[in-house]
């Protein structure tokens, strides 16, 4: 569940980000996201009059095929990225807010 209060424009950014769909509303405060009608997992959008706590300690991680490509459709969507890291161990992630300013990481998986 995602909190917004352009939940519109969340819509938009997640729907295109995730590659699912948003299933139609029936006027209610959420939206639901689900690529296939059998497919177990799906996420939503709650209108909210005000965000979460920008410092909430529970993010989403999601995995990437590509940093770069994944990173420009961020920005494409109004979203940023305030964060690149690279660990020790070559492991690299980025830091990314939605157009709520909701912060998640995108990391490419690796075999």
């Amino acid at each position: 569940m995602i909190n917004a209060t352009d939940s519109k424009r969340a819509v938009s950014f997640w729907s295109a980000f995730m590659q699912m769909p948003a299933l139609a509303n029936d006027g209610g405060p959420f939206t639901f996201l689900k690529r296939s009608e059998g497919d177990t997992f799906s996420m939503a959008i709650q209108q909210s009059e005000s965000a979460l706590s920008p410092n909430s300690p529970i993010h989403t991680d999601i995995a990437v095929e590509d940093l770069d490509i994944a990173e420009e459709q961020i920005i494409q969507l109004g979203g940023i990225i305030t964060k690149r890291v690279i660990l020790e161990n070559g492991f690299e992630y980025r830091v990314a807010h939605d157009t709520e300013g909701n912060h998640f990481c995108i990391f490419a998986e690796t075999d």
